[in-house]
């Protein structure tokens, strides 16, 4: 329905199926969408776009289910989304964007997953996600805010709680006055990464406490005002790179204490205050492929476990350049390193991988200096485990697992071996 001088929908109570879409889009005197109230099912997308008067929904008051997106768009009047209540199914994604005085999100409570991606940006009267209550799963992205648009009244994520599970990335991007992420309390792992960028408010983290893995990437810039990393305390796996960069009131990274798993690079750039790497210290260095560290002018403490034994690897891939005295150099980093003291001596002994890279069968060999419980775990590059072995009763001595991983696709694997605090990460390539 494209039409400028459409005042109503009346004429069309007895639909109620539509096989394909429905668009509402650009009808400048369409004030709402009575005349709807039959519809219970659209086979395709719905689209209500460019409808300059429209303040209300109510009338799709019947539907509940769409087959493929929902977009909701640069209605200028609208201020809920109230008259979608009935909607429990949708097959894609939702895109709510540039709607300048939509002020909540009411109106979809009855949701309670999303089989495709949330995009919210560009809503400049949005101050929380209330309405998103009954939501537990995202199958794709969410995306709250973009560089072209972000929420900037947006202060909170309230409306996320009772998310558990986002199978994509999580994208947070110029939210202008958003200060912490709480609402995000019962999210335990992310499927892919998650990016915060240009969100000068955030001081922390604060909300993300319970999670636990991150498939993807990490990546924390330019966000203005934060301070520490708060939030992270439970963080274990990041399935890709740690980029920390041009956040230039961040001190501190200790609340990263507990990442013992980064699947690419650290990268850590352009953070004026930071003064230390402590917080990296558990992180395996053999899950890591490559270290930068650069333009940090305070940060003079670089000696922290992890990276002195990346620094200490053959063929380690290291970039460090335009630090504070003592972390400007990787010659300066190991001097420091060699004033470490030494690591209390562990009972595993090594990790050894044979053939590696390999094409269906390969073979995982552990030495234990005493008797322990091991746990093998095998991870994709999402942070998925694909494979885990266990027992409780190692004696002392090698031991071997093999591998048959005719069922998972080429690629780059990490496994880790764990025995009681010790761990190591190694990874492995399949042809």
């Amino acid at each position: 329905m494209n039409n400028g001088a459409l005042a109503s929908l009346t004429g069309m109570e007895n639909l109620t199926s539509i096989g394909g879409r429905l668009d509402i889009s650009n009808n400048g005197a369409l004030a709402n969408l009575t005349g709807l109230e039959g519809v219970t099912s659209i086979g395709d997308y719905l689209s209500i776009g460019s409808n300059n008067v429209l303040v209300s929904l109510t009338g799709l008051v019947g539907l509940a289910s769409i087959g493929n997106f929902l977009w909701i768009s640069n209605n200028d009047a609208l201020t809920s989304l109230s008259g979608l209540e009935g909607l429990t199914f949708i097959g894609g994604d939702i895109l709510i964007q540039d709607n300048f005085t939509l002020a909540s999100l009411t109106g979809l409570e009855s949701l309670t997953s999303i089989p495709g991606g949330l995009s919210v940006e560009g809503n400049e009267a949005l101050t929380c996600l209330s309405g998103l209550d009954g939501l537990t799963s995202i199958g794709g992205d969410l995306k709250i805010g973009s560089f072209y648009a972000g929420n900037p009244s947006l202060n909170s994520l309230t409306g996320l709680e009772g998310l558990t599970s986002i199978g994509g990335n999580i994208e947070i991007k110029e939210n202008a006055v958003l200060t912490d992420l709480s609402g995000f309390e019962n999210l335990t792992h992310v499927g892919g990464s998650i990016g915060i960028y240009n969100s000068p408010a955030l001081t922390n983290l604060t909300g993300l406490n319970n999670l636990s893995s991150i498939g993807g990437y990490l990546q924390l810039e330019g966000d203005s005002a934060l301070i520490s990393l708060e939030g992270l305390n439970n963080l274990d796996t990041i399935g890709g790179t740690l980029d920390i960069a041009s956040n230039p009131a961040l001190v501190s990274l200790t609340a990263l204490g507990n990442v013992t798993m980064v699947g690419e690079s650290i990268s850590i750039w352009n953070n004026d205050l930071l003064v230390s790497l402590s917080g990296l210290d558990n992180i395996e260095a053999g899950s890591v492929f490559s270290l930068g560290i650069g333009n940090n002018p305070s940060l003079s403490e670089c000696a922290v476990q992890s990276i002195c034994n990346y620094l200490a690897m053959p063929h380690a891939s290291v970039f460090i350049e335009g630090n504070a005295p003592g972390c400007n150099t990787p010659e300066e980093i190991k001097q420091a390193c060699d004033s470490l003291p030494v690591p209390e001596i562990s009972k595993l002994c090594s990790l050894m991988i044979h053939p590696n890279p390999f094409s269906e069968v390969t073979m995982i060999s552990f030495e234990l200096d005493s008797p322990a419980g091991v746990e093998i775990k095998i991870y994709d590059r999402l942070g998925r485990i694909v494979r885990e072995f266990s027992r409780q009763n190692y004696p002392t001595g090698t031991h071997s697992i093999t591998w048959q991983a005719e069922e998972v696709p080429e690629g780059i694997y990490l496994i880790r071996l764990q025995t009681g605090k010790d761990n190591i990460t190694r990874k492995i390539v399949k042809l």
